[in-house]
């Protein structure tokens, strides 16, 4: 690989890594709350639902959470905190190296 090469790759890592940082930022104390403060109400669903004789609870809210942080991903991509890129999807890796500054 030539050095441009590695150059521009090191950069485009570095601004990924920005951009996920400032995404985490936004996850607020109170929005990781949420879960925890509703897990009576998802319980209560759970009991009422169909699919109490078809899964345990934990299966259950694994999929509430999933709705839960498809909605909070929905809402920042709305408020445009996330951009989108034009293929319709990204991927990312989460390392425990620093961000660049």
């Amino acid at each position: 690989m030539s050095s441009r090469i590695g150059d521009l790759r090191s950069r485009s890592h570095h601004a990924e890594s920005r951009g996920l940082s400032d995404v985490a930022g936004l996850v607020t104390a109170d929005l990781v709350e949420t879960p925890r403060r509703s897990l009576p109400t998802i319980r209560r669903a759970y009991d009422d639902s169909p699919y109490a004789s078809e899964v345990s609870f934990e299966e259950y809210s694994m999929g509430w959470y999933h709705l839960f942080y498809t909605a909070v991903i929905d809402r920042l991509i709305s408020n445009r905190e996330i951009v989108v890129p034009r293929f319709g999807i990204a991927t990312y890796v989460v390392t425990d190296e620093p961000a660049a500054k």
